[in-house]
C-alpha cells in the first residue's frame, strides 16, 4: 500500500470513528487527527521534489567522496594536518534519509488515488434535462401497415398505428459524509475528497442501476430488467455448424436487433467475458478476435465492445443505444454542505451531501438482444 493509500484509509477510519463517538475529549482528539491526515495528503499532492545531486557523484557515499577529494589527496602528499569539509546540506545520500549507495527516489507531485473502475454505460445514451418529477413517452406498438398499389379511384388501404403512453419516475441517488471543518478549509484535500469519494460514489450507483436496476419502488428499470431486452433464444441449428463459438452468439444477437430494424452500435460485456472472447482460437491456433484497438476501443466483427463491471459476468447485450432509450436528468450532480446536522456544531464537523436526480426509460426494448453468454446445446 502506498503512502497516499495508507493516509486515505486512516482518514476514512477517523471519519467513521467521529460518527460513532460521543465523548468531547475523543471528538477533539479525532478532529485533530483528521486535520493532521488531511494536511499530510495535501502536502503530498503539492510536493514536487527534484532529484538531488544528479551529477556523477550523486551515488557516492560520504566516505567515497572524502577519499576522492582534492583535500584528501593533498593530505597524503604532504603528510600535514588538513581539515576537510564536505557540503551535505540537501543531499539525501548524506543526511541519513537513504541508505549508503542508494539514490534517493523522485517524489511525484499530486495524490496517487485509489483505483476506481471506468464508468462507461451512461455516455452511450441520449440524455435529456427535464424539470418535473416524472416523464411520459408514447411507445408505438407493432403497427399494421397495409400500403399497396391501388387502382385509380379505388379506396386506399388503411393502416393502423397504436400508441401506448408510458410513464417513468425520477429517483434520487445520494450519499453523505461528515468531515472536520479543517478538512473543508484545506482546498486540495477537500477537492480530492469530493472527486474521489462523493461524485464517484453517486455515479457508480447510477451505472449499476442503468444496467441491473430491478424496477422496484426504489430502483430504475435497467437494461437487464425483464422486458427491457429481447433474450437471444439461440438454438444450435441457427448457426449452421456443429461447432459455433461465443463470438457467433454475439453476432447472432446483433442480427436479431438488425431484423427488428435496429443498428447495433456496441456490445456490452463484462471485462472477464471479453477476456474469454479475446483468447478464442480456431483449429490452426489463430485468434478469432482481433484485439488491436483503435483509439482505445476494442471491436468484434466491426462493432465496438464496451466493457463494464456493471454487466454481470456471463451476461451480454447487443444494443442500438440510439433507438433504445433515454436518460431523463432532473438534477445534475449537486454538492451541498450543512453545519446544522445532528451534533455538528459541538463537534466541529460539516456534513457533505452529493445528490443526483434522474430517470431512465427503455423506450424500444427490441433494440437490445442478449442474455446468458452460453452456447446452446440443442
Amino acid at each position: 500500500m502506498s503512502e497516499i493509500e495508507n493516509l486515505t484509509a486512516q482518514l476514512e477510519k477517523v471519519s467513521k470513528q467521529l460518527d460513532n463517538t460521543a465523548s468531547s475529549a475523543d471528538v477533539k482528539s479525532l478532529t485533530e487527527k483528521q486535520e493532521q491526515l488531511a494536511k499530510q495528503i495535501a502536502d503530498l499532492e503539492q510536493k514536487s521534489v527534484k532529484p538531488a545531486n544528479s551529477g556523477k557523484d550523486s551515488a557516492l557515499s560520504l566516505g567515497e567522496r572524502f577519499t576522492k577529494s582534492e583535500a584528501y589527496t593533498k593530505f597524503l602528499d604532504t603528510n600535514a594536518r588538513t581539515e576537510i569539509t564536505l557540503e551535505t546540506r540537501g543531499d539525501p545520500m548524506l543526511t541519513g534519509t537513504a541508505a549508503p549507495g542508494v539514490i534517493a527516489p523522485y517524489y511525484k507531485p499530486g495524490i496517487v488515488e485509489q483505483a476506481t473502475r471506468p464508468l462507461t454505460i451512461e455516455p452511450l445514451f441520449t440524455n435529456i434535462p427535464i424539470s418535473t418529477n416524472s416523464f411520459v413517452y408514447q411507445r408505438e406498438e407493432p403497427a399494421s401497415l397495409k400500403a399497396a398499389i391501388t387502382k385509380e379511384g379505388a379506396a386506399y388501404p388503411e393502416s393502423s398505428v397504436k400508441l401506448t403512453p408510458k410513464q417513468g419516475n425520477i429517483y434520487d441517488v445520494a450519499h453523505s459524509a461528515r468531515v472536520s471543518r479543517q478538512l473543508i478549509a484545506d482546498l486540495p484535500a477537500f477537492s480530492a475528497f469530493l472527486n474521489k469519494r462523493m461524485a464517484y460514489g453517486v455515479n457508480r450507483v447510477v451505472e449499476d442501476e442503468l444496467v441491473k436496476g430491478d424496477g422496484s419502488d426504489l430502483h430504475l428499470a435497467g437494461l437487464l430488467h425483464e422486458g427491457n431486452y429481447v433474450p437471444h433464444g439461440a438454438k444450435q441449428a441457427a448457426f449452421g455448424t456443429a461447432t459455433p463459438n461465443l463470438t457467433d452468439l454475439l453476432f447472432f444477437a446483433s442480427t436479431k436487433v438488425a431484423v427488428a430494424g435496429g443498428y447495433v452500435n456496441c456490445y456490452l460485456v463484462n471485462p472477464m467475458d471479453w477476456f474469454k472472447l479475446s483468447i478464442l482460437k480456431d483449429s490452426t491456433g489463430q485468434y478469432l478476435v482481433d484485439t488491436a484497438k483503435d483509439s482505445g476501443i476494442s471491436y468484434l466483427r466491426g462493432i465496438p465492445v464496451v466493457q463494464s463491471q456493471a454487466i454481470p459476468e456471463g451476461k451480454f447485450l447487443a444494443i442500438d443505444t440510439v433507438q433504445y432509450g433515454t436518460i431523463y436528468n432532473r438534477e445534475e450532480l449537486t454538492i451541498e454542505l450543512f453545519k446544522e446536522d445532528r451534533d455538528n456544531a459541538v463537534r466541529g464537523l460539516i456534513t457533505v451531501v452529493a445528490t443526483r436526480r434522474l430517470g431512465f426509460a427503455a423506450e424500444n426494448p427490441a433494440m437490445a438482444c442478449g442474455g446468458d453468454l452460453i452456447l446452446p446445446t440443442a
